[in-house]
């Protein structure tokens, strides 16, 4: 009993203390409240001499008072809308389960156009993804139009240019395979044989036709550096080359390698833009092939002046006495009498050629010395069964 009286009483004691505490806490909020009370009573104050001086307006002045307007409209104007992030679109779009979007293809216009000004015509499932989407292809459309423009006239005709989009060649997937088939027999030839050139030219044309032109050129740089003798490994390289001062390096280093190569003369000699450039590449092929005949000619072709030609040709016949082409294009720059001896030389040179004889014939008549005609002719049959030399009928007749 003694402790349920201690209890009750300790129960009560902390019933008053709260109740003490209530007190307090309502007695400060009212003196707050009275403290805010006197400070608007006191803003109050500081307008009342204010207010006793409206009592002295009159009503001439009231009505003078300018009108205030409403602004709305043009604070409405000046309201700015900031676009929705990418962040939200996607997150809109991670929500929704399925969208869809639908196009509208325009049937007067060559290519697919969006109509509406969110650049896609939704379907009931549509996202604002596809919102965004449509909106940036717009802008770019717009843009490119912008870019292509000429004195605000296009210069792009679309249904040009989407036929030559048609023409484009897409490999299928059967080819694709063909070529990496192709690639792995390839790479099994150069790994194999790595001196074999024409595996490395192979594979060059393969990544070419494959559309990888650094790959092309860089197994074509490969195989100069192991089969630095073949022609065709050089010639692959330049051609591949990027530009037109790599293909010039990739045939210097060529004939660096191959001094006596014709072909990779003439081809440093196509690079060069220039006649008098060109001249000098044949030129300086010829002090390393004298004897090339493909060289003579084309040194004779870029030579600027028919003397020029004629002092070519007549070191050209010395170097290649065999070559009955160098000894009649000499003829045709001499004088009469220069004709006659080179005709002379060539006929000790060639003794087994018929040209020469019926070249002299020609000359002769040509020049009104008709009746040298039948002595030439008797002479070369002559010299022509000597070096058993048998030409019929209608090949004379022909020559």
């Amino acid at each position: 009993m003694e402790e349920r009286r201690h209890a009750s009483s300790s129960a009560a004691t902390a019933g008053k203390k709260r109740s003490a505490a209530e007190e307090a806490a309502e007695a400060s909020a009212a003196a707050a409240g009275n403290a805010a009370a006197a400070d608007r009573g006191n803003i109050a104050d500081g307008f009342a001499d204010l207010k006793r001086g409206l009592a002295s307006v009159s009503e001439a002045e009231w009505e003078a008072i300018p009108e205030i307007g409403d602004y709305t409209i043009k604070r409405a104007k000046r309201d700015t809308w900031a676009p929705v992030p990418d962040t939200l679109l996607a997150k809109a779009a991670a929500e929704m389960a399925s969208t869809s979007t639908t196009v509208v293809e325009d049937p007067s216009s060559s290519s697919s156009s969006l109509r509406d000004g969110s650049a896609a015509n939704l379907a009931p499932g549509g996202s604002l993804t596809a919102v965004g989407e449509g909106r940036r292809t717009v802008v770019s459309l717009k843009l490119d139009s912008a870019a292509d423009s000429v004195s605000g006239q296009t210069v792009v005709d679309p249904r040009g240019y989407l036929t030559s989009m048609a023409s484009q060649r897409i490999s299928s997937a059967a080819e694709v395979g063909d070529i990496k088939k192709a690639r792995m027999l390839l790479r099994s030839v150069t790994a194999t044989n790595p001196r074999h050139a024409p595996g490395w030219v192979a594979a060059a044309r393969l990544e070419e036709v494959a559309g990888k032109l650094a790959d092309a050129r860089a197994l074509a740089a490969k195989g100069c550096e192991l089969c630095p003798r073949s022609e065709d490994v050089w010639l692959e390289a330049s051609r591949l080359a990027a530009n037109a001062a790599d293909a010039k390096a990739a045939l210097a280093r060529a004939v660096g390698a191959l001094p006596r190569s014709v072909r990779l003369w003439l081809a440093a000699a196509e690079l060069e833009q220039e006649r008098g450039a060109r001249a000098r590449v044949v030129r300086r092929a010829l002090e390393r092939v004298p004897a090339s005949l493909k060289l003579w000619k084309a040194a004779v072709e870029l030579a600027p002046s028919d003397d020029d030609a004629r002092v070519l040709l007549a070191r050209a016949v010395e170097c290649c006495p065999q070559h009955v082409e160098l000894w009649l294009a000499l003829t045709r720059l001499e004088s009469h009498a220069g004709a006659r001896k080179v005709l002379n030389r060539a006929r000790l040179a060639v003794p087994t050629d018929a040209s020469i004889w019926t070249t002299a014939s020609k000359l002769e008549e040509a020049h009104g010395k008709v009746e040298m005609v039948p002595k030439i002719v008797e002479r070369a049959v002559k010299s022509l069964g000597a070096n058993s030399v048998v030409i019929d009928r209608e090949a004379w007749i022909k020559v």
